[in-house]
């Protein structure tokens, strides 16, 4: 055998490993390094190769390792990757979670705008208050279920005002008026047309809203990420009075931020059932045509917790009349007919969005397409119409009947 096909390796030429205790500055300065290396080779591996959303605890692996987030293996039937089947136990990747803890991330709304660097294991909670974020507010909290628009700080307000029937108020002192007859054939929740204060120094959401169950509430959101002790600065009070001013009913809460309606319980709601306050309604008579119906009054004050609460028992308010219920409506603007003149006499909405009930045996009376599902004056025959052509026709035709009524009534004198 030839001396150099084999020669043994000796314990002296193997290289000493740098000491443990080593306290110079070149052994710490190679800690860091090594530690810094590490990390920044798992940052690469710190975003779902599905989704490319940054992985947070749990975070599991197909059996030949490749790495699936907790929201993708919930629609997943095979990996990615390695198109393996992901059917059985699920792997959970434990020693990812824990170099996660650890790692620092930018927010994934950095492009928006947010500088915010957290830890991945914060970055769930972070996502919850950051202003950047955008989120499904309208569908899951208005009532608005086929607007699937997601909004931050800096477009929530703007698509309120531009998309979805809301009113403006510049006072934050006020009369609420609600009709409150349409409750009991309602099968759904009734969200009524959210009312939007302008007057504090950031714009305040009212939204009024009858479960299922027959209660009736109301909170008030601050369209803006706030810190919890930032929403502690403002106050809402609500007072309901009887008919004969003998009774009232008063209750004072925070306003909250429109960004944790997850989280929103009914501590800072003012929630009452509808049965109770049938003594605290009015009647009043929307049109001729329509049986006397009920309204109810609520009185609102919005202010800082600084300065002194308002006096509500004073009858000084600018009044608002909110009788239509809030429907579902295209969040495309150009693709919505609206009829501009015509009010539906059902919940005095105005205009009338997309389609328009008229009725055939009243001279001048029109739904809109959730009175026409409430059955509002069921007894009559309604016509629908569903563009400005068939709305032109109709309308030429109404003009006939009422020339030919003033002939008739001319033969008759």
């Amino acid at each position: 055998m030839s001396a150099n096909a084999f020669s043994p390796t000796t314990k002296s030429d193997i290289p000493n490993p740098p000491s443990a205790d080593k306290t110079g500055d070149g052994g710490e300065s190679n800690d860091i390094k090594t530690a810094a290396t590490v990390l920044s080779a798992a940052k690469s591996y710190l975003e779902c190769p599905v989704c490319y959303e940054t992985l947070v605890s749990p975070i599991y692996q197909c059996q030949n390792g490749h790495i699936i987030c907790n929201n993708c293996i919930e629609r997943l039937v095979q990996c990615g990757e390695c198109r393996v089947p992901l059917a059985g136990a699920r792997i959970r990747n434990v020693a990812l979670e824990n170099i996660c803890k650890s790692v620092d991330v930018k927010c994934p709304n950095k492009g928006e705008g947010c500088v915010v660097m957290t830890t991945v294991e914060k970055l769930k909670a972070h996502l919850e208050i950051c202003g950047y974020h955008p989120i499904n507010f309208c569908c899951k909290f208005l009532g608005w279920k086929d607007c699937h628009v997601s909004v931050n700080d800096s477009s929530v307000l703007s698509h309120l005002e531009a998309v979805h029937p809301v009113k403006k108020l510049n006072n934050p002192i006020f009369r609420l008026w609600l009709n409150v007859w349409g409750f009991p054939l309602s099968e759904d929740e009734v969200h009524f047309d959210p009312l939007i204060i302008h007057s504090l120094d950031t714009p305040v959401l009212l939204r009024s809203m009858v479960s299922m169950d027959g209660h009736i509430s109301f909170t008030c959101f601050m369209l803006k990420n706030s810190a919890t002790d930032d929403l502690k600065n403002y106050r809402v009070t609500y007072r309901i009075e009887s008919q004969t001013q003998d009774a009232s009913l008063e209750w004072s809460g925070y306003v909250q931020s429109y960004r944790r309606f997850k989280k929103m319980n009914n501590i800072n709601s003012f929630r009452i059932s509808v049965e109770s306050l049938k003594e605290y309604c009015e009647f009043y008579q929307a049109n001729v045509f329509l049986q006397p119906r009920t309204k109810i009054g609520i009185k609102v004050a919005i202010w800082k917790a600084a300065g002194p609460a308002p006096a509500l028992h004073e009858d000084i308010y600018e009044e608002v009349d909110l009788f239509g219920q809030s429907c579902p409506h295209d969040p495309d603007l150009s693709s919505t007919v609206v009829f501009e003149t015509v009010t539906c006499d059902g919940c005095r909405r105005k205009p009338i969005r997309n389609i328009r009930y008229k009725c055939l045996q009243c001279p001048d009376y029109d739904l809109c397409s959730r009175c026409m599902e409430l059955r509002v004056h069921a007894h009559h025959v309604f016509a629908r119409i569903q563009d400005l052509r068939q709305n032109e026709f109709f309308s030429q035709l109404s003009s006939s009947r009422l020339v030919m009524a003033d002939m008739s009534a001319l033969r008759l004198s």
